[in-house]
């Protein structure tokens, strides 16, 4: 073992415990707090269902791929019943995201500035989202393939082998993030097309396009060979639910409107760094300069733009898709500018940790805002001193009482609540009726010994028949037991409806 490779990995770990110090840092104010996105929730039961033998789809439903079910199955038999390990498990997972962001950025800039873009990329991840997302988990292996695809780009006798590693993890991100399809897609097409034209050799870019293909169809092999006998409840739940889903969305340019309106500062920062960035690669190519990784990482940033836009749909957590590519590309401009001004460069290396530092201040003030409304604690501390092991729980807004308190969810629909207003995804939903009216009345017939609810909320709204129909059955046969914050808690009094 030669020391070159000595130093490598010792500085690797070094780079890559300083990015989890950072990364808990960071997050770890939020680490106790129930109350930030309850899609967090949903996906920890969908873990906690795999982990009770259950195959996805079957027991728990909901309209994500298969490998959240899995990742987040896999992260809850480490952690158990802990929502803080929950947490500490994601910067992990962030931490080293940001490793592999590192590893991309020494293709494009000094050491220093690398470390940076990782950082960068933590603080994007982490600035709307410091609950753990499945796209936390699909840019992990997205990234990792991002950068076995350059390493293949390097064109020596290990490119095939890259070539298919990069295969297998655009595909695991894929069945973690069903819209990152266009990513694999649109950069496996341009890494193919460029070995053409650099090595002007038909063999080494067909090879190196069914090597990445051969990638996808191991791993697309081994995520439906549970399902060998499920394999309609597979397509419908994978690929149709999601269909439906994208149909009831705004335009692509209304997606991209609502993103720059709603992103704050630091992220359209990012953006005009980024722009800047492209541009300035974009005349280097043209001048005939070599930025074929580049270019590849512009592709993947516009793939992943895309996918969002065309989706119909703008939730914050779908920005933790772009977040590498834009620290990466926002960093590249900064170091531009230290490129040409050596002073320029410190005072902006200074100014970047600095930020970096107050950061973790921000976040601690914004836990505190956070943690205020977080009725969570409260709610299940007084429920594990009534509910029995033999009584029914329906919660309409808290669905993490499910896994706290040990309880079955009385429906698929409602394993997160406000799918029982959606008839497009009710109709994929195994049991469930496709009618919301009708799949409260089902899910009330089963009269739960204990409803936890929450006056007007939003989702509601869609369908207001749906609130006055709990409410009618809750002030005929359920006693309020009390109030914390504003959730209402109620148990009911007599057996027959």
């Amino acid at each position: 073992m030669n020391r070159a490779f000595i130093h490598s990995f010792w500085l690797y770990c070094a780079i890559i415990l300083l990015l989890v110090i950072f990364s808990v840092y960071l997050r770890s104010p939020f680490f106790s707090i129930y109350s930030l996105d309850w899609d967090e929730w949903t996906f920890i039961l969908l873990g906690q269902s795999v982990l009770d033998g259950y195959l996805p789809y079957t027991h728990y439903w909901d309209v994500k791929p298969p490998l959240v079910f899995y990742g987040f199955a896999g992260i809850v038999s480490l952690v158990g019943t802990d929502i803080v390990g929950v947490r500490a498990a994601g910067s992990i997972i962030i931490a080293i995201t940001a490793f592999a962001c590192y590893l991309i950025g020494l293709r494009l800039m000094r050491p220093l500035w690398s470390v940076v873009a990782a950082a960068t990329y933590i603080t994007l991840a982490t600035r709307f989202t410091p609950m753990l997302m499945s796209e936390h988990l699909a840019v992990l292996p997205l990234m990792f393939g991002v950068w076995a695809l350059l390493k293949a780009s390097d064109y020596d006798k290990h490119a095939p082998y890259y070539c298919f590693l990069a295969g297998v993890l655009f595909t695991l991100a894929l069945y973690t993030r069903l819209n990152l399809a266009f990513v694999p897609l649109f950069v496996g097409i341009a890494y193919v097309v460029n070995i053409l034209l650099q090595s002007k050799s038909v063999q080494k870019s067909c090879i190196s396009g069914v090597t990445l293909v051969l990638g996808f169809i191991v791993v697309s092999s081994v995520v439906f060979l549970p399902f060998a006998g499920h394999v309609t409840l597979f397509i419908d739940s994978v690929f149709l639910a999601p269909l439906s889903y994208a149909q009831t969305k705004l335009s692509a340019w209304q997606v991209l409107a609502s993103q720059w309106q709603h992103a704050g500062g630091l992220y359209r920062l990012a953006y005009i760094l980024s722009l800047s960035a492209i541009v300035v690669l974009l005349r280097e190519w043209k001048k005939g300069k070599p930025v074929a990784n580049s270019l590849m990482l512009i592709v993947a940033l516009l793939a992943v733009e895309l996918s969002i836009a065309i989706g119909g749909r703008d939730f914050h957590h779908y920005w933790i898709q772009l977040a590498p590519f834009l620290a990466l590309f926002a960093v590249f401009a900064l170091s531009r500018v230290a490129f040409v001004s050596i002073w320029a460069g410190r005072v902006l290396l200074v100014g970047a940790y600095l930020t970096f530092i107050g950061l973790g201040l921000v976040s601690q003030q914004a836990a505190k805002g956070f943690s205020q409304q977080d009725t969570v604690p409260e709610v299940a501390g007084y429920l594990k001193g009534q509910v029995s092991p033999d009584d029914t729980l329906y919660t309409t807004n808290q669905q993490i009482l499910y896994w706290l308190l040990e309880k079955e969810p009385l429906s698929a629909a409602i394993l997160h609540p406000s799918n029982i207003t959606k008839p497009f995804l009710l109709q994929h939903m195994p049991g469930a009726s496709s009618e919301p009216s009708k799949e409260l009345q089902r899910i009330l017939s089963f009269q739960p010994t204990w409803i936890v609810t929450q006056e007007s909320l939003f989702y509601w709204h869609s369908i207001p028949g749906l609130e006055r129909s709990l409410n009618a059955i809750l002030n005929q046969h359920y006693q309020q037991q009390t109030i914390l914050g504003q959730t209402q808690i109620y148990k009911r009094i007599q057996s027959g409806m």
